[in-house]
This record gives structure tokens, sequence and C-alpha cells, in this order.
């Protein structure tokens, strides 16, 4: 039988004259005190009846008491053992709050920090919000094998999200009990036991072709200001593989000699690249533009620019890195090299362009049946 009772330790004052008021945890005859972070006029304070004279505190205390009271109900309800630690480490969770404030304070902090890019902010916010529509209370210990099964159920079935959609809703939640483990928050992780994947997709990308109209437009200088500056930052990542993210900052790159040299943003990597004549000329002229913030505006300025060209594709910033890649083996470039510009932890991060690569081939081969 376990119980908890408000207690106020009216021996124990302060030199102000109050006294702690404990949640006092009483399980199998034995009692642990556990404070409430509020003190007390001792005289104000009934121990019998639990009540004290003071309506906002009481509502605040009664409220602490009830909060346990879920903790033990739920523990029996779940048939596991109920004492003093598994009490308290279930009540520790649970005063984080929520999964989704707990995540939304993670996520916001990290990139805050600089951990974390605008793309993967906004893809993890995304994600849970379709979460907050399914459960919007759940706590991190819900977060099981059973749970995560159903919740699959209702993203594949009821919300017809598709599987690569899906693989990013799990790997946020995913991202979230990592880093609550982290915090000592949970002790079972059930993402050892379930597993989600994605369909595996070409990314998208310009052809040399591609890249070239748009190379002519923009010394062209056809387009308004800002789509201007938006299409020469987009321009130079496509020739060099640098980032967004880093391109957003240039005060943070160095032009030495006929390099660049920055610190990769993402995992803090020192980065060294030559630059080709093109490139070189496209520096000159985006150095002092930093790229605009929201990948949104960034975007729909590439749109502007991709039409004004005439060409026909749906391509992002984040794309750039892509188009490097693809065109960097098409001109020769080595994988291994190409791996290296481009941060990829794992050359088979980088294998994908080489697939690309050889399917183009083959299509290009094809045209003899024409």
């Amino acid at each position: 039988m376990a119980y908890i009772k408000l207690y106020c330790k009216k021996n124990r004052l302060r030199p102000n004259g109050t006294a702690p008021i404990y949640l006092a945890l009483r399980i199998a005859s034995k009692e642990k005190l556990l404070s409430s972070g509020h003190y007390i006029n001792p005289d104000l304070f009934d121990n019998k009846s639990e009540k004290v004279k003071h309506k906002k505190l009481q509502l605040t205390l009664n409220e602490m008491k009830a909060e346990l009271e879920d903790v033990i109900l739920d523990l029996e309800r779940e048939k596991k053992p109920v004492t003093f630690d598994t009490v308290i480490a279930r009540h520790k969770i649970n005063a984080h709050g929520n999964f989704i404030k707990y995540a939304r304070e993670k996520f916001q902090k990290a990139y805050d920090q600089e951990a974390i890019g605008y793309k993967t902010w906004e893809q993890h916010r995304d994600c849970l919000k379709v979460l907050e529509a399914y459960r919007p209370d759940v706590k991190l210990h819900e977060i099981t094998v059973d749970w995560l099964q159903d919740y699959e159920y209702y993203l594949k079935n009821v919300k017809n999200r598709a599987k690569n959609t899906r693989f990013h809703d799990f790997k946020t939640i995913r991202r979230v009990m990592n880093l609550a483990r982290e915090d000592g928050l949970i002790k079972e992780y059930p993402f050892r036991k379930f597993k989600f994947s994605q369909e595996e997709t070409n990314p998208d990308f310009l052809l040399v072709h591609e890249l070239n109209a748009l190379v002519k437009l923009y010394y062209q200088e056809k387009l308004n200001g800002p789509v201007q500056r938006t299409l020469g930052n987009f321009l130079f990542s496509c020739m060099t593989g640098v980032s967004g993210r880093e391109m957003r900052d240039k005060e943070s790159i160095r032009f030495e000699g006929d390099q660049i040299i920055f610190t990769r943003k993402k995992t803090g990597a020192q980065v060294y690249i030559p630059l080709h004549r093109k490139a070189k000329d496209l520096w000159a002229d985006v150095k002092d533009r930093n790229l605009k913030q929201k990948y949104v505006r960034v975007n729909k300025d590439i749109a502007e620019a991709l039409q004004e060209a005439g060409i026909n594709k749906k391509v992002t910033y984040h794309e750039s890195r892509h188009t490097f890649g693809v065109i960097g083996l098409i001109k020769g470039m080595n994988l291994a090299v190409i791996s290296k510009i481009l941060g990829h932890k794992s050359i088979k991060t980088t294998e994908i362009y080489a697939r690309i690569v050889d399917d183009l081939t083959r299509q290009e081969m094809m045209k003899w049946d024409d």
C-alpha cells in the first residue's frame, strides 16, 4: 500500500520563521520525505488535515500530491513495482512535462545554439505537430514499442503519410528519446526493438547544361536584386559543395591563396576547398552577400531563377550539394574527394551519386535505340 501525505516539518525553521512543506511518500510502513520547494509559517499549516491557510498554495500542493498519486496508479496499472525509487524516477520524468513540450524545448535550444540547422528544426517541428494531433499529452515513458506500432498504423492508415515521411516522423521521436536517455529520464529504450526505414530515392540535382544555363542567367543580371543574390550563393554551392548553412555566415569563411577554409557547423570539422576559376569569380560576387535566413524565401528565389532559365525542375538550395556530387563525378572527380568536401561521415553516403551517374550513362546509351 502506497500513499502521499502533505507534511510541514515545523521543527526545521529557517531564519525568517518559515518551515518546509514536504510530500510524505509512505510505502509498506516506510516513509520518505520529498521536498515540495515551498515554505510557510508553521502556524498556518495543519498536518492532521493537510490544510494550509493560503488558498493559492493549497491548490499548488494539492496538484503536486495528485501528480504523485497518479504516478503510483500508473505503476500499479502497468504492474510494475511501487518502490521509492520507481515512484521518484517516474515523477522525475513527468516533472519535465509531456513528450512534445520536452521535445520542443530541446530542439529550440539546439537550433539557438546552431547545433541543428533551420531545415532540420523545421522538419522536427512539423513532425511534432502531427504527433500533437494524435496524442498531445503523451509522456516520455509512454513511448513503448507497442505505442510506436500503434502510431505507425495511425500515420499510415489514418494520415496517409508516405513511407519516407513516416521515416522522418520516427527519426524525430528517436532523437527525442536519445536526448531523454542522455538526461537520465528514461530507462527503457523502445528503438532497440522498433525498426523503421525509408524508401531509397535518388536526390534531385541539376545536370551540366542546366547549371550552365543558370550561370549564363546570373551573369546577364536580368533578375531582381534578392533573387540575383540567392542565385549567386546557390551557384557557388553547386560548384563547391558548401552548404547553405555556411553561406549564411560568410564571416566564418576565410579565403587564403586559391582556397576557402571554414569549420563546418554541423560536424565541427575544418574544411579546405580549393577554388577553380569559375568558383573564384563567383566568390568575388557573393562573399559580401550573405544568404537570406529563411529557406522558404530562398527556395522561392531559386524556383523563380529556374523558371527564368527554362528549367522545369523543383530544386531546393540543399540540392546544390547533390548537384556538386553528381557533376563532380561526371567531370571525373574522385569519389573520396567529393565525400570529403561534402563532409559525409561515410563514403557510402556519397556512393548514391555514383549510382545516379551510372543511371544517367545507361539512359544516354539507350538513345542509340531511338
